[in-house]
């Protein structure tokens, strides 16, 4: 049986199932190359189907990974595949021209008993289709449980429990399901009224970040504040009491008359997103952030979130047990906040799915099709990596490199030579193999570097046009994990990234450009049959320096999309993000 999932919102993407097995899963915006892309994933379908040597009418199931029709007006965004934006603060004014069409058109329409959002999304989901050359069915399934789904399903862990939390998603911001012989079961839910994401995302937004893109700067500059300073005022907007179904003291705004008449006006004329959720915290945070430091209150923000989470978590749990927990849903990109999950009591072992945030709803949605609609469902295919993009296509390579003049090697001895590099100080740019799935570089699409300056983050930030408050994260050998995080507990979670934790105070000093101000990093932790080439480069680069890690960051720049065909790679390049670009066994340098 061979399962399309498909995600299509600020994080648009795909992913095919055959029999049980996910073997490919791309996003829209590694091949638009607009970041964060907004719409409906039409390459990255295309592509799985190329990757997975598919034809389209050898799908036999779509799987969609929302439950509720969105608004008319955002389908006509969403299936534009002409036309894109950048949602993140602001609409432009021809989305504000079609929601207004739209609203009195639903207006009228469903006072005849007609829902024109439904039939709207159909009808646009089939045009796609065809398009595609499609011609399956097609089945919806719950935002939530999708997310459940991708973590529960790709986790080693026959029982678990799994924890989704999220901005919203079909109603929902915060689920706990169980997890047992490959069957999800609903625990708890919770309405998607001021939510525990939307509190991070209205943070990132008060404090001059764009929404869905810039939380992780929220995350970077908590660590240079206090966390105590303003943490019970939050509280009221955030906290957990297990007799309340609502997270927060405060609603969003009631407005009537005139009020009413002046918000309508300011959503429809102003390009800022305006929600009532938005405006309520927004009024909120006026009163109680003025005069405060931006550090303060990050640390604020990030504090009431991880008491939040931790409470609401050890409650389901308890605290006596030891059992295995698996996370998704946006809210787990927040590392720090999985670090203080890991080690809280009640775990055995964590599980974050590499892709948390929407964009791995397309597994989600086909892993959960494959297990409701399959006869063979009872053995369950755990993903052996997440190396599940396109592979670099070698023909390619020195025709490119001679028609651009560029001075090349190919060296078959590439690692030792690189590591040689980067003891010099040089950084690298590193493209093999087939891409990563998700928001972390795992050295097929990385610029990797020595970390033992720390001011190679102001450097190699500058030449990227980044902005950061955290450190690049290391690479290591699973063999040096120990030495380098005493208090890791969990290989699992630091595979892909998806966790920080404590460095040995002596090694930090020799790794100080991927250590944070708190004492912190975010490590990938590679085996040597999972990325051969990355760990013989450790191997050789250890041998030279003897340090232990090396810095991995993606391979993009600022608001970019990490790099996916050799023409991106080539492009940074020659842009100067870059010292030596590797391709394969080719050293592309000056």
């Amino acid at each position: 049986m061979k399962i399309l999932g498909i995600c299509w919102n600020h994080d648009s993407h795909a992913a095919i199932i055959s029999n049980g097995k996910l073997i490919v899963s791309i996003g829209e915006e590694r091949l638009s190359r607009i970041k964060n892309h907004y719409g409906f994933p039409y390459m990255a379908i295309s592509k799985c189907l190329e990757i997975a040597k598919l034809k389209s009418n050898e799908i036999d199931l779509i799987a969609i990974s929302n439950k509720f029709p969105a608004s008319s007006y955002l389908n006509d965004i969403w299936f534009n595949s002409k036309t894109q934006y950048d949602v993140s603060n602001n609409f432009p004014f021809k989305i504000k021209f079609k929601y207004l069409k739209h609203k009195f058109e639903s207006i009228f329409l469903k006072i005849r008993g007609y829902n024109p959002d439904k039939k709207y999304q159909e009808k646009c989901l089939k045009k796609a289709f065809a398009k595609l050359g499609l011609n399956c069915s097609y089945k919806y399934y719950d935002h939530h449980e999708c997310h459940a789904a991708s973590a529960y399903f790709s986790s080693p862990f026959d029982d678990a429990y799994v924890c989704v939390m999220d901005q919203y998603g079909d109603d929902k911001c915060v689920s706990l399901w169980e997890g047992s012989k490959n069957n999800l079961k609903k625990k708890k839910s919770y309405s998607d009224i001021m939510s525990p994401g939307a509190f991070y995302t209205e943070i990132t937004n008060f404090l001059g970040f764009k929404r869905y893109r810039h939380e992780g700067k929220v995350l970077g500059l908590a660590a240079y504040g206090n966390p105590n300073k303003l943490k019970s005022k939050l509280k009221v907007l955030l906290s957990f009491d297990p007799r309340n179904e609502l997270f927060s003291k405060i609603r969003p705004l009631k407005l009537k008359g005139l009020d009413l008449i002046i918000f309508i006006f300011k959503k429809l004329f102003s390009k800022k997103i305006l929600f009532k959720t938005t405006e309520s915290y927004k009024k909120y945070f006026e009163k109680i952030f003025k005069n405060q430091s931006k550090e303060d209150i990050a640390a604020g923000g990030q504090a009431t979130l991880e008491e939040f989470a931790l409470d609401f978590i050890s409650y389901f749990l308890g605290q006596d047990s030891k059992s295995n927990i698996c996370l998704a849903g946006g809210t787990f990109a927040n590392v720090k906040l999985n670090q203080k999950i890991l080690e809280s009591k009640g775990i055995n072992d964590m599980y974050v799915f590499p892709n948390m945030g929407d964009g791995g709803l397309a597994v989600g949605a086909a892993q959960l099709a494959y297990f409701r609609n399959s006869k063979n469902k009872s053995k369950r295919q755990i993903p052996e990596s997440m190396y599940l993009g396109n592979e670099i296509n070698t023909n390619q390579i020195e025709n490119k490199l001679i028609d651009l003049k560029l001075n090349y090697e190919y060296r078959l001895d590439m690692p030792k030579i690189v590591a040689k590099q980067i003891s010099e100080g040089k950084i690298i740019g590193l493209v093999q193999g087939k891409m990563e799935f998700g928001p972390r570089a795992l050295c097929n699409r990385s610029i990797i570097a020595s970390p033992i300056d720390e001011r190679i983050n102001q450097k190699l930030n500058a030449r990227l046009n980044r902005t950061e408050f955290m450190p690049f994260a290391p690479v290591i050998r699973y063999e040096n994990a120990k030495k380098i995080f005493p208090e890791l507990s969990s290989y699992l979670a630091a595979k892909y990234m998806t966790v920080t934790s404590n460095v040995d105070n002596k090694i930090a000093k020799s790794i100080p450009a991927v250590v944070h101000v708190d004492g912190t990093a975010r490590p990938q932790i590679i085996k040597k049959e999972e990325n051969k080439i990355m760990y013989r480069i450790l191997e050789e680069y250890e041998k030279i320096t003897g340090i232990l890690a090396l810095i991995n960051t993606s391979f993009n720049a600022h608001e970019e999309p990490i790099v996916c065909s050799i023409d991106d790679a080539l492009r940074a390049y020659l842009d100067n993000r870059i010292d030596v670009l590797i391709i394969d066994n080719y050293i592309i340098s000056k």
